[in-house]
């Protein structure tokens, strides 16, 4: 009979955590597995990198070759097909960690995923999710916006296979996979975010203050990509509209929104 800790590991195992990038992104590797391991050292899970033809050197990574770049939806579904986890766990290369992970306080999120039988549970609330389950967690319904968005997100293999569509973007992925996950129920999401990231990069370029804070924390990101801003105050009020805009959200059931952006 297996012990506590055998059963933890043997759950770690069976989750690959992806992180979801491609060549052209390459520039920003070092930086974000710099933050990644210096605030998560101890991370459970095999990690694996999506790109296209760069292999990461990097012992504590296995990179996913696509090939040629042709769509973000097929380059992902060759780069999954062959892992022998069932369940996977996915990052951007442009959320930088800033803040230590508990791998305590995870577990519990995982042994809910794993109880409940979920398809789906996102470890950041944006948007919230719009029917309450506990003071943790709550449903996305079907009909809720963004219920397909992948980062910070653990997601049965099976059913994004079965989402993916091939040709898609990322964002239509997002909206039309949206709107193809109607038929799973149990896809759920935390109350609070999990982990504390730095967005990165935006539309290509440099987020101006991002750049600054990684600076701040030691790290040197390669700013040849060029930054985003004009201005301090042009990027001042792009957050200022962004806040705005998801304080608007979050203040009514997630499932309101969707009327325009699904058609």
């Amino acid at each position: 009979m297996e012990n506590k800790a055998q059963s933890e590991q043997k759950c770690y195992k069976n989750i690959a955590l992806v992180v979801l990038s491609c060549d052209k992104y390459s520039d920003l590797l070092p930086v974000f597995f710099a933050t990644f391991f210096d605030y998560w050292p101890d991370c459970p899970f095999q990690i694996y990198l999506l790109a296209n033809q760069k292999k990461y050197e990097d012992k504590r990574v296995v990179t996913l070759l696509s090939g040629e770049d042709t769509d973000w939806s097929s380059s992902l579904r060759r780069a999954i097909l062959p892992l022998k986890e069932e369940n996977l766990f996915f990052f951007y290369e442009d959320a930088f960690l800033k803040a230590k992970i508990s791998n305590d306080e995870l577990k519990k999120h995982i042994e809910f995923f794993f109880e409940k039988n979920l398809d789906y549970l996102r470890l950041r609330p944006s948007p919230k999710p719009d029917e309450k389950y506990s003071q943790t967690y709550g449903r996305i319904s079907e009909k809720a916006i963004y219920r397909l968005s992948l980062f910070a997100a653990l997601c049965k293999k099976s059913v994004l296979l079965d989402l993916l569509k091939d040709g898609e973007s990322a964002w239509q992925f997002e909206i039309q996979g949206t709107v193809r996950s109607a038929k799973y129920r149990e896809f759920y999401s935390t109350y609070q975010c999990f982990f504390e990231t730095i967005h990165g990069v935006d539309k290509g370029k440099w987020i101006n203050s991002s750049y600054k804070k990684l600076l701040k924390l030691g790290y040197k990101p390669d700013s040849a990509r060029g930054f985003f801003y004009k201005s301090q105050a042009a990027e001042s009020y792009k957050q200022f509209l962004g806040r705005l805009k998801w304080g608007f959200i979050h203040l009514f059931p997630a499932h309101l929104f969707n009327t325009e952006w699904r058609t």
